[in-house]
C-alpha cells in the first residue's frame, strides 16, 4: 500500500468519523489477499456482467470490487440506486450505474464507499461492545461474514494503535 493510499484512507476516515486504524486494517486485509491481478480480473468480470445485465437482462453476480472489496449491492446503495442487501445476484443495471461501478473500482471510490459502509456498523458495534477489541471483531464479522476476519482485523488494528504513526503492517 502506498503512502498516497494511506493518506487518502486517513482523510476519508476522519471525514466519516471512524477510526483510521479500522479503515486501514480492512484495506490491509483486502489488498494482502487480493492482488492487483485478482482485482483486475474482478473488474473485467464486473463490467462485462453489468453490460450483459443491461443489454440482455442476465442477472449479474454480486461481486466485491476495489481495494476494499465492496460488494456491488453496497455500491448501488451508496449511490441511492437500488437496495439489494446481501443478494447473490443483481437483477437490473442502468447504464449510468456502470459509471458508478467504474468509480468504485478506483482506490478513492473503494475507500469512500467502504468508509460510508463502516460508519453505521462502527457506531452500533461501539454502542453494544464493552471494549474496542470486541467492537472491531464485531465489525470484521459484519464486513466479511466470518469470525476469523474479525479476529484478524482486531489484531491488525491493535498493532496500528500500538505502533502509532510508524505502522509497519506486521501483526
Amino acid at each position: 500500500m502506498t503512502k498516497r493510499l494511506i493518506t487518502l484512507a486517513r482523510i476519508t476516515a476522519i471525514r466519516q468519523g471512524i477510526p483510521e486504524d479500522l479503515l486501514l486494517g480492512i484495506m490491509k486485509i483486502e489488498t494482502t489477499y487480493r492482488t492487483i491481478f485478482h482485482r483486475t480480473a474482478e473488474n473485467i468480470l464486473t463490467i462485462t456482467g453489468a453490460v450483459l445485465c443491461r443489454l440482455f437482462r442476465f442477472k449479474m453476480k454480486n461481486y466485491t470490487i476495489g481495494c476494499c472489496q465492496v460488494g456491488i449491492a453496497s455500491i448501488l446503495s451508496y449511490f441511492n440506486h437500488a437496495y439489494y442487501g446481501h443478494s447473490k445476484r443483481i437483477a437490473h443495471i442502468k447504464f449510468v450505474w456502470i459509471r458508478h461501478l467504474l468509480y468504485a473500482m478506483t482506490a478513492r471510490g473503494s475507500i469512500e464507499i467502504c468508509a460510508w459502509k463502516l460508519t453505521e456498523t462502527y457506531l452500533s458495534a461501539m454502542y453494544k461492545s464493552k471494549d474496542t477489541s470486541d467492537a472491531y471483531r464485531e465489525i470484521g464479522y459484519r464486513y466479511n461474514g466470518t469470525f476469523s476476519y474479525g479476529i484478524m482485523l482486531d489484531n491488525i488494528c491493535l498493532a496500528f494503535r500500538r505502533d502509532g504513526t510508524n505502522f509497519t503492517w506486521k501483526y
